[in-house]
């Protein structure tokens, strides 16, 4: 693994303090923190690209540029853009001969990341529309997602809140002044 990043204690790929000082200390605006093409965007980038590697080194049982033990071998990297609290960003996801690599941290088919869904989420409790929320997204983020994908991300969490809602109450509440 790159030295730019190491493994914490629950077994996620960071990027080292010596990395994250290095990147916020070229940071001579809010802009450049936030704003498109942000140091934050590029940190968070470079960390998924870094735990999908490892990834991939885990599924395949050997390192990178190592003597393969088995018959399935690296075979490229795809590109996928993610929507996140960033904004956009791209990750390079890579693939094995046999296609049998199915990555943890970006699954297939997911394009957003949770803190994204989250929010919609919580637009969504204050009331919002789909369209609204899709304009608050666009002008935050920067970033476009049709009024179906925030309808499809609400509709997860109906019977959770339908649930929630039938719970039976407790005959007496502690108040405490």
């Amino acid at each position: 693994m790159n030295k730019a990043y190491t493994t914490n204690e629950h077994g996620l790929v960071v990027p080292t303090p010596e990395t994250i000082q290095k990147a916020l200390s070229t940071v001579t605006s809010l802009d450049q923190l936030e704003g498109k093409d942000n140091v934050l965007a590029s940190l968070f980038q470079q960390t998924v690209n870094a735990a999908l590697e490892a990834e991939m080194t885990e599924h395949l049982g050997y390192k990178k540029h190592e003597k393969k033990g088995s018959l399935n071998s690296r075979n490229g990297h795809g590109v996928k853009t993610l929507k996140t609290d960033y904004g956009e960003t791209s990750v390079s996801i890579p693939r094995d001969r046999n296609g049998s690599f199915d990555p943890k941290i970006v699954p297939k088919h997911q394009r957003t990341s949770k803190g994204i869904e989250k929010k919609i989420l919580y637009l969504y409790s204050l009331g919002n529309t789909t369209s609204e929320i899709t304009e608050l997204l666009h002008e935050i983020y920067g970033f476009e997602v049709s009024p179906q994908y925030i309808s499809t991300v609400t509709d997860k969490i109906l019977p959770l809140v339908e649930t929630w809602r039938s719970r039976p109450l407790d005959e007496c509440y502690l108040y405490n002044p």
